[in-house]
């Protein structure tokens, strides 16, 4: 069973995890070329780094720059040739604005851009998009233990897995605390260490509460997916056959429930803090409200498995 749920999301996983170290690897472009001192001095104020060179032009056919102004006659050329890794950023094309802007404004042209500045990629800029790049994560995943729990009990039912614990003399409980246990491994595990290797790349000091946070919000979303199909005997015809009780009502049922915990967490951040997947939402954690979410969630999760034991699913 954990092969199974291992894969969906070990796929998901690695491809975040790839790219973020894509990210991460991406080199600084190189310097602007140019022929006046007096544009590096501008160009620094908008966030963009240049060099004085003898020939500019040349620069950017020997491949040292992809980027130069060259002056010719009392008139500006930008030369723009875009290589590698720039040519998949998305920042490059505001850069290649401000550029203009900059030179159009240093030649006094008759008319100018106006372009805003280059966001903070840096510094208190780079902790913010790694904070909701976490909190993203933790959404991710909670969503995806909300479908593979749901779609385990469908599986269950339909392979007569089912029927056939309820002819041992196992108690009822175990069966859907052993499945809530194998998504939790799958899922809460694939959480933890990505969000530990994202942490590492760009550097984080909340990881810790947004650990915490997701392993909550997996554990609550396990729970809401347990609790989601109705009714003593659970015992639909197929999940897309349209019978009442077929996979698409529990599991809108139970991604109704998660998301409406974490709309919460967007809404009122300081009351979805201390609630299951509300807090993984908020990202304003604190030791008491992270306690408080993990109990709820905990106690949620009890209730989820001894309502499905007496249920038999």
């Amino acid at each position: 069973m954990l092969r199974a749920l291992g894969g969906p999301v070990a796929l998901l996983t690695g491809t975040v995890l790839l790219t973020a170290t894509g990210v991460v690897a991406a080199p600084e472009p190189p310097p602007i070329a140019v022929s006046e001192a007096a544009l590096v001095d501008k160009l620094a104020k908008v966030g963009l780094s240049s060099v004085v060179v003898a020939d500019p032009g040349g620069r950017v056919d020997e491949g040292i720059a992809d980027r130069a102004v060259i002056e010719e006659g009392g008139s500006y050329v930008i030369v723009v040739e875009s290589r590698g890794w720039s040519r998949w950023s998305a920042g490059r094309t505001q850069a290649d604005l401000l550029l203009e802007s900059v030179v159009r404004e240093h030649a006094s042209a008759d008319w100018r851009l106006e372009v805003s500045p280059l966001a903070n990629t840096g510094g208190e800029g780079l902790a913010d998009h790694v904070d909701t790049l976490l909190r993203m994560m933790g959404v991710l995943f909670t969503l995806y233990a909300v479908v593979l729990v749901v779609a385990a009990a469908v599986r269950d039912r339909e392979d007569g897995t089912l029927e056939a614990l309820g002819a041992t003399a196992m108690p009822a409980w175990v069966h859907p605390l052993s499945r809530g246990l194998a998504v939790l491994f799958a899922v809460g595990g694939a959480l933890f260490a990505s969000e530990l290797v994202l942490a590492g790349l760009f550097g984080s000091d909340a990881v810790v509460g947004h650990l915490v946070a997701g392993l909550v919000a997996v554990v609550a979303a396990i729970a809401v997916g347990t609790l989601a199909p109705t009714g003593q005997g659970w015992r639909p015809v197929g999940p897309f056959s349209g019978a009442p009780d077929g996979l698409s009502l529990p599991l809108s049922r139970a991604l109704v429930a998660a998301m409406a915990l974490g709309g919460l967490g967007w809404s009122l951040p300081s009351a979805g803090a201390w609630l299951p997947i509300g807090s993984a939402v908020a990202g304003d954690h604190s030791a008491t409200s992270l306690f408080v979410a993990g109990c709820l969630a905990l106690g949620l999760g009890g209730v989820a498995v001894a309502r499905a034991g007496r249920a038999r699913w």
